[in-house]
């Protein structure tokens, strides 16, 4: 019966690092998680070829990171405007970059779980998730 169990096991592991390593990189919202599913085929972009939600990746904003989830928002989908702030990131330890941006709660949608984002100069709006697990997300980004 154990090695039964242990041989099981086994293939779980080994199916799951086959899907980790086959599937393109797409990311969903599932209530307070996201879910990053990476491709052994990517090849890392150059920040002027990121879209700016890619360039700008987490907010940390109330004391709560949240993280980009790459879905656009409609704006009838757009509750009210929270905030207005300052993004910052790096692109090189040496070269940083900050954006303003306009902060939204969405329809439906507690602020505790998204929010949407608008950058200066830009006119979509983007869905970034409250990140609940920080040691989770230092493994996955």
């Amino acid at each position: 019966m154990k090695k039964s169990i242990r041989l099981i096991i086994i293939i779980a592991i080994i199916l799951l690092i086959i899907i980790f390593l086959r599937i393109k990189i797409e990311r969903y919202l599932l209530g307070d998680y996201i879910v990053i599913i990476s491709d052994s085929n990517l090849i890392a972009k150059d920040w002027n070829e990121k879209n700016i939600n890619e360039q700008f990746t987490d907010l940390n904003y109330n004391n709560k990171i949240y993280v980009s989830t790459n879905k656009l928002i409609d704006q009838d989908d757009l509750n009210k405007q929270l905030d207005i702030t300052n993004i910052i990131c790096s692109e090189t330890p040496e070269k940083m970059h900050k954006q303003l941006v306009r902060i939204f709660s969405i329809k439906n949608i507690s602020k505790n779980r998204a929010i949407a984002i608008k950058f200066e100069d830009n006119d979509n709006y983007y869905m970034y998730s409250y990140y609940t697990n920080v040691k989770m997300k230092k493994l996955l980004f």
